[in-house]
């Protein structure tokens, strides 16, 4: 209002300054008349004409005013409002001519403007709802340039339900997905359980074995000491047997010569026995001289006999003796065999148990790998179990992300075409 009182003023100043112009004007004229016969006639008329145009001219000013400056000052106005932004400036003047359908245009271009700002807002409003099914109130609205204002707004409605069907889906699909991942994963983690508890079962029993084998080995160990002693003592006895044996052969060799003995002695005897029956004989033709001689003679016949007899049964017992003496040779020579295979089998038993104490040996450490092994997987199976269960804590957290981020999709109402 400050610019159209600021136009009106200047419009009148310058119809002050033309008239002003004017009347100095004819205010000179006057003076140039005063010489003439008719100086009161000429000073009226043109004292009329002046106030003439002084009317005419503030008619003019008023229907300028009126008819021009004020329309065009009231639409300059409503401009720079739109401009501004502020849709409500109105643009009352009303004409049939040039300005009356400028200020038509500019009324239809406010009265389009609001529709649209209105028809967006509702828009925008439903967005912010979540409501992406909505659809423009006033598509007549849109015309000219504000057609790709239209045609944006649907791509955008139609691209975002796009994207949140995609999204919904691939919710979906990863909640099915950490479902399934969390149901393999639990499957997994009691199976890894189940297999440590079958590895400790396994790793209780190598050690067990382990245990075993190392009592094996000290029993090898024993017996392997033992079989040294043995096949000692077998050699001791086989030394001693031995030594029986030629005590043996010196006994069947001393047998032997009491056996010639003996028979030295038996033939002494019957020298012995002959002389006593050739004493006797002497002492029966010596008659009663030779009677003690006779009886001297018959104990010596008799001591001859016995010594004979006892020869005989000593002879026959030594016989005997060289019979068991030979006997105990054939036994000692077979025990000295005997003992000699048994030496050999002892060796081969000592070689044999040796072979397997290093065995044992070996086998202890392949078990101790073993058990180093298996407790090795055991903690991989344990580490596989704890991953196990973690990605199953994940897949479950992965698949409640799933739900909320498919419940936030929910939320939105999205466009069906």
């Amino acid at each position: 209002m400050n610019e159209q009182k600021s136009l009106k003023r200047s419009i009148r100043y310058l119809f002050v300054i033309f008239c002003g112009v004017f009347a100095v004007s004819e205010f000179t004229a006057i003076i140039g008349t005063l010489g003439l016969g008719s100086k009161v006639f000429h000073i009226c008329l043109h004292s009329a004409i002046l106030l003439l145009i002084i009317w005419l001219a503030t008619s003019g000013y008023k229907y300028l005013a009126k008819h021009m400056v004020d329309p065009l000052v009231e639409m300059n106005f409503a401009i720079k409002e739109l401009a501004k932004g502020n849709l409500k400036a109105e643009v009352t003047y009303q004409a049939d001519n040039e300005l009356g359908a400028l200020a038509g245009s500019l009324r239809a271009t406010s009265e389009m403007l609001r529709a649209l700002l209105k028809d967006l807002t509702m828009i925008l409003g439903e967005f912010s709802k979540g409501n992406f099914n909505v659809r423009s109130s006033h598509p007549e609205a849109y015309i000219g340039d504000f057609t790709y204002l239209l045609q944006g707004l649907v791509g955008l409605v139609k691209g975002f339900s796009d994207t949140m069907r995609n999204i919904d889906n691939a919710a979906d699909q990863v909640a099915e997905g950490s479902n399934d991942l969390a149901m393999s994963s639990q499957e997994l983690a009691e199976g890894a359980t189940n297999q440590a508890a079958a590895i400790q079962g396994l790793v209780q029993t190598v050690k067990d074995v382990t245990e075993q084998v190392q009592e094996n080995t000290r029993a090898t160990d024993n017996a392997h000491d033992n079989a040294k002693k043995i096949a000692v003592q077998a050699k001791i006895s086989q030394e001693k047997m031995e030594e029986l044996t030629r005590a043996m052969e010196t006994i069947k060799e001393t047998s032997n010569e009491i056996g010639k003995i003996i028979v030295d002695i038996e033939e002494i005897a019957s020298q012995t026995n002959l002389l006593s029956l050739n004493a006797a004989i002497e002492a029966a033709r010596a008659g009663e001289a030779g009677k003690g001689f006779a009886v001297v003679a018959e104990q010596i016949r008799k001591l001859a006999e016995d010594s004979a007899k006892s020869a005989v049964t000593t002879k026959e017992l030594i016989d005997k003796s060289i019979r068991e003496v030979q006997k105990g040779n054939e036994i000692t020579e077979r025990t000295t065999e005997s003992f000699d295979d048994v030496i050999k089998e002892m060796d081969h038993i000592v070689l044999a148990i040796a072979n397997i104490r290093i065995a044992s040996d070996k086998q202890a450490v392949s078990v101790r790998e073993i058990e180093s092994g298996f407790e090795s997987i055991s903690a991989v199976v344990e580490s596989n179990s704890a991953a196990a269960e973690e990605s199953s804590a994940t897949s479950q957290e992965l698949s409640a992300q799933a739900a909320a981020l498919k419940g936030q999709v929910d939320h939105f109402q999205l466009r069906e075409d």
